[in-house]
């Protein structure tokens, strides 16, 4: 009984890409209950990954092509710490991080109303409306 034996081969072209730089110029921007992340695109990357977390475990918020991630759902008047890399079929870059605290929630001023002599004012905030006469 013979044997043989097939060896495949397959020319492999070298690849030009490496893993992309890491997101430069990280900015937070803050609101009550949400963050607005933006960065720098970095050279040959295909996408960003964002990564959150407010205690221990880091987790997954954000995966996309653009350059800016708004990550809602928090807790207003919490401190967060965000990470973004960029990957591209090579791998990925180094993370870039922020530390970010939400801001308060606004009560909006609250009207109250005082009844005066046949009239009724509003105070609302720092301002005072005189409603009738």
């Amino acid at each position: 009984m013979a044997y043989s034996v097939y060896a495949a081969t397959s020319a492999t072209t070298p690849s030009n890409l490496t893993p992309p730089d890491a997101p430069a110029d990280l900015k937070a921007t803050p609101g009550t209950d949400r963050v607005t992340l933006r960065w720098t695109a970095s050279t040959g990357a295909t996408g960003y990954v964002v990564e959150q977390r407010s205690g221990a475990t880091w987790e997954q918020v954000y995966s996309g092509p653009n350059a800016i991630a708004t990550i809602t759902g928090l807790t207003p008047e919490t401190d967060y710490e965000f990470r973004v890399k960029a990957v591209n079929d090579e791998g990925d870059s180094a993370w870039s991080a922020v530390e970010v605290r939400t801001r308060a929630v606004s009560t909006g001023g609250e009207k109250i109303l005082i009844r005066a002599r046949k009239s009724a004012v509003g105070v609302l905030k720092n301002k005072v409306n005189i409603i009738g006469g």
